[in-house]
């Protein structure tokens, strides 16, 4: 009797846990899969816009590194 309930009891726990990684799992997947979608179509019509050339590349001028200052003063 306790045998048969430890092993429904295994099992059904068993099952839950694969039930919600697997839920887990589809539902990353399929957020996943929409943000490299939505990337990708901006790729696209960016090369698209720019006669099937990436537009050039804007480079901003980097700030200077702020004066070295002592730590222990």
């Amino acid at each position: 009797m306790i045998r048969t309930l430890r092993t429904k009891f295994i099992l059904t726990s068993i099952l839950s846990i694969f039930v919600v990684f697997t839920g887990i799992f589809l539902l990353l997947f399929t957020f996943t899969k929409a943000q490299i979608n939505r990337s990708l179509d901006m790729l696209t019509d960016t090369i698209s816009s720019n006669d099937g050339a990436f537009p050039p590349l804007l480079i901003l001028p980097s700030a200077s590194p702020p004066p070295a200052s002592p730590i222990w003063t």
